[in-house]
């Protein structure tokens, strides 16, 4: 009986289509990694994640939505063709790998350049518009409203994530309760830090040449130490040289003090050797010319040392030795030297820059002019006309903020729909396989086993995650998300499923390869006020250096904050 049934089985499986098992394998693995990712997104685009992570974000997500038009492709169409055209298996497969790649890339290109193109033909006031939704955007988040809005946490990070296309920007402005100003100083201290941030950013970046003259400066602080110590042996050699010269000379006898070859001997010593005895020096008074060699050896020292601190400091450079790095920074030469190191910085004259600086000092004259120059920028930008956001100065910023506005909902919308549609592939492969496995004709091909597998997924969502025809809409969310048409819609179904979607991934990541891959990503992290309001320090008197060095030049352009950028290709 059993040996009937296996015959049965293999027959009816002899008939099923060849890459039946391999599609089904290639949407599991797909979903493996798609249902951990869809709710991963949300949470980190919509939590305290930098720029770079975003893109990191959208980036991995626009590979996926590559992968999961290759897997499409290849099922619907590439797989049966081949079938149907009688070619092998290993030509089908072979064929497969470029096409998937061609396909995939496409897809990941496309995805870019949608956004690319919306940004593109946006008028200079929807660009406008896209920069101050960003900067609503950015403060809505730290505020972390979830509570206040009675939504659950992954909601609450969705929409931030999709913002600024689910609501209008007057309503972002509205529920902030903020003024321009205000949102461009919160984005400000936000993209540079606070002032503990920036002071260890600065010296971090911009003392290494001084840590490094400072090594310089301990060697040659080294080398007179040593050098001193040997005074002495050097000065008795100097001696014991001296008396060898005048014995082999004078073999008979050394020339009688007073005389004119004695005085002879004196010149040659203080002239000729420049060791400086004084005149009327007796030739054989030893403890005089052991002193006179100890000064000129002292006095070589101190100049080969001045010569040293000359050659990295500057002509009538001067400064002690064994100083402590604290005190030599402040030398008012290594002032001037590391004001020349930092010559795109805009430094204030006169103020003694070293890492043991005083906090309210370091704030008033690096971080507070740093702060309000990029202030400055930034209120220009959301000053400006339309007009400079369409052709003029800010077209480019203005364009980017369209493409960080679209990029987190267009990649969340595209996760969401790549995991719904592919859990309902994999369900009807399944449904097939069964179909071919237990011989039922109407589930091996047509329209039965497509509604087959639909009911199986709605029962299954409606049993396991209490999904209803109630659950794609929240009146919390739709209280606040004022934005209209099908696309800003379709994103805020997106958002108000990511609380299922979350108990999908959590699932599908232990039972899967997502552990391999979610160490490369950004981890979600709730919004946290990690930055302090710019102090408002009034410091009198700054600590000044003893030498006025030259005006330095100009602002690092890095430090300029932008509250968007360009993504990464």
């Amino acid at each position: 009986m059993f040996e009937r049934m296996r015959s049965k089985i293999y027959w009816s499986l002899a008939f099923m289509p060849w890459y039946m098992p391999l599609m089904l394998v290639l949407t599991g693995g797909y979903l493996l990694l798609e249902g951990p990712f869809a709710p991963t997104i949300g949470a980190v685009i919509g939590g305290a994640a930098t720029l770079d992570e975003v893109h990191q974000m959208e980036r991995f997500g626009r590979m996926l939505s590559g992968a999961a038009m290759a897997i499409a492709v290849l099922g619907v169409w590439h797989f049966p063709r081949m079938e149907r055209t009688h070619a092998t298996k290993t030509a089908a497969i072979a064929l497969a790998a470029p096409l998937a790649f061609v396909v995939g890339l496409a897809t990941y290109m496309a995805i870019d350049g949608y956004a690319t193109w919306r940004a593109w033909e946006a008028d200079g006031a929807e660009r406008k518009d896209a920069l101050i939704a960003m900067l609503a955007k950015r403060s809505l988040s730290e505020k972390g409203m979830n509570g206040a809005l009675d939504v659950p946490s992954e909601q609450w990070a969705g929409m931030v994530a999709t913002m600024p296309v689910i609501m209008k920007t007057k309503d972002m402005l509205s529920l902030n309760g903020e003024n321009i100003a205000a949102l461009v100083d919160g984005e400000v201290t936000r993209a540079i830090g606070a002032p503990d941030e920036v002071r260890r950013d600065f010296f971090e970046k911009n003392f290494g040449p001084a840590h490094a003259a400072y090594a310089d400066y301990q060697d040659a602080t080294d080398q007179i130490r040593a050098a001193s110590r040997d005074v002495d042996n050097r000065a008795q050699d100097a001696w014991a040289e001296y008396k060898s010269e005048m014995d082999r000379r004078y073999s008979n006898g050394w020339p009688p003090e007073g005389g004119m070859r004695a005085a002879l001997v004196w010149r040659k010593i203080h002239f000729d050797k420049g060791i400086p005895v004084p005149e009327g020096w007796r030739i054989r008074d030893k403890g005089t010319f052991v002193a006179a060699v100890k000064t000129k050896v002292r006095q070589e020292i101190v100049d080969e040392y001045t010569q040293q601190i000359e050659l990295h400091l500057g002509k009538g450079a001067q400064l002690m030795p064994d100083l402590p790095f604290e005190a030599f920074v402040k030398n008012p030469f290594v002032q001037k030297k590391i004001r020349d190191e930092m010559w795109q910085i805009d430094l204030p004259k006169g103020v003694v820059i070293s890492p043991d600086m005083p906090q309210a000092t370091f704030v008033k004259a690096i971080y507070a002019p740093q702060h309000d120059k990029a202030t400055d920028e930034l209120m220009k930008a959301v000053s400006a006309s339309p007009a400079d956001f369409e052709r003029g100065s800010f077209a480019e910023k203005g364009m980017d903020a369209v493409k960080s506005v679209q990029l987190p909902a267009l990649a969340i919308l595209l996760s969401l729909t790549g995991a719904i549609v592919h859990i309902f592939k994999f369900t009807s492969y399944a449904v097939t396989f069964l179909g071919y496995l237990f011989d039922v004709e109407r589930l091996k091909s047509g329209v039965a086993r497509h509604v087959v597998a639909f009911a199986v997924v709605a029962v299954a969502g409606w049993s396991l995650l209490g999904l209803t025809t109630t659950s794609f809409k929240s009146e919390a969310i739709d209280r606040i998300a004022t934005g209209g048409g099908v696309y800003a819609s379709l994103v805020k179904g997106a958002v108000v499923l990511q609380p299922q979607l979350s108990t999908i991934g959590e699932t599908l990541a232990n039972a899967g390869p997502w552990r391999l891959v979610e160490g490369e990503l950004p981890q979600p992290r709730p919004y946290e006020l990690a930055v302090a309001a710019v102090p408002s320090v009034d410091v009198d008197p700054v600590e000044v250096a003893s030498v006025e060095p030259g005006e330095a030049q100009m602002l690092d352009p890095a430090r300029i904050p932008t509250p968007t950028s360009r993504p990464a290709k």
